[in-house]
């Protein structure tokens, strides 16, 4: 047992120290304040009550919360270890006779494991800000308007505008790229003006070659549509090149063993 102790306290002098306190409330709030805190909550508040959310949010704060968190703090200041070692010093179980410290070492374990697992889909939801962010700076961003090569209907941007008609009820019974800002648009000067793909008719041409509006039910948003085909599309690729990276280097480095 003491020379545990002696081996925790060397630890402890070899670990670096916050230089004041104003260090450690930044690390913190850098701990705490993420991309949830700045758009996931307000979804989830919205989704499960609006303002009625907040009382059992904030209640179970206060319970639970708050306690978890200030333990969390007390016990990686006060031991001054990481998770593995921490969990097996709590526990009073594996200073027994018949146990060692290792075996309680599977609490340590998992929360690295849960870290790990956070830290998948967390890492990839960056990488979608930073592709939103680059692609804000274009003077329209792409996800507020249909009309782009990847926005439904496709044919209708790679097909003479005589065949709108033949278009339109090929792809009648499929979901379409409906953009309420160019809807907007389309109807602020004439109300009889129809909006279909991306694009704004003129009545007499619309009853002329039969285009009628797409259903409530059958539209999708352009952001939408930005997000299945654009950012999930360029991930997989990136992703499958890495894949073949990886197995490319892989089968040289077992050519050359």
């Amino acid at each position: 047992m003491s020379q545990d102790v002696k081996k925790s306290e060397d630890l402890a002098l070899e670990r670096g120290h916050w230089g004041g306190r104003l260090d450690f409330l930044l690390a913190c709030i850098g701990n705490v304040v993420g991309l949830g805190n700045v758009w996931r909550f307000p979804y989830l508040c919205y989704r499960n009550g609006g303002g009625a959310f907040l009382i059992p949010y904030i209640l179970m704060v206060f319970l639970v919360g708050l306690p978890v968190f200030l333990v969390e703090l007390a016990v990686g200041q006060y031991s001054a270890l990481g998770p593995l070692k921490a969990f097996e010093h709590l526990a009073p179980l594996c200073k027994g006779r018949y146990f060692d410290l290792s075996t309680c070492a599977g609490v340590g374990y998992a929360s690295i494991l849960a870290s790990a697992l956070v830290a998948i889909y967390y890492n990839m939801i960056m990488a979608w800000t930073v592709f939103y962010l680059v692609d804000s700076f274009r003077h329209s961003p792409r996800w507020h308007t249909c009309g782009h090569p990847y926005n439904t209907p496709r044919e209708s941007y790679t097909c003479p505008l005589q065949n709108v008609t033949a278009i339109f009820h090929h792809i009648k019974k499929k979901k379409m790229c409906f953009s309420d800002t160019q809807y907007k648009s389309c109807k602020q000067n004439v109300s009889d003006n129809v909006y279909l793909g991306g694009q704004c008719y003129n009545v007499t041409y619309a009853t002329d070659l039969n285009i009628t509006e797409i259903p409530a039910k059958e539209r999708v948003s352009p952001a939408e549509e930005y997000f299945k085909y654009v950012i999930e599309e360029q991930f997989l690729y990136v992703f499958v090149i890495l894949q073949q990276q990886f197995f490319t280097s892989r089968l040289t480095f077992m050519d050359k063993t």
